[in-house]
């Protein structure tokens, strides 16, 4: 089955990248692409991450603070051979929590 690249796609997997050391929830993530002007729902953000975590070219698991699923890209193989860290900070100056997973 052939693989669609779309916009929205393309610009999820860019803020991904970009922020490839914190995991994010699914309306943190529809947040921040709007944010950006990108023309994207939840529904398409879900899918998507539902596809992409199929794919194994992202990580989800359960949130420690909600019921809330969190995401964070995989970047290489290399994960498969140790432990990741999770720690969580609350930021200040956005008044938002940050989760950053420790990869080495």
């Amino acid at each position: 089955m052939a693989e669609y690249k779309t916009e929205q796609k393309k610009l999820l997997l860019e803020f991904l990248e970009k922020n490839q050391d914190s995991s994010y929830t699914i309306d943190e993530i529809t947040d921040e692409l709007k944010a950006r002007g990108a023309s994207v729902g939840k529904s398409t953000v879900y899918r998507l991450m539902t596809k992409l975590v199929e794919e194994k070219r992202v990580r989800r698991q359960l949130s420690e603070t909600s019921r809330k699923s969190i995401y964070r890209i995989v970047i290489d193989d290399h994960c498969h051979n140790h432990l990741h860290l999770q720690c969580q900070r609350f930021c200040i100056l956005t008044k938002k929590r940050r989760t950053s997973f420790c990869a080495r």
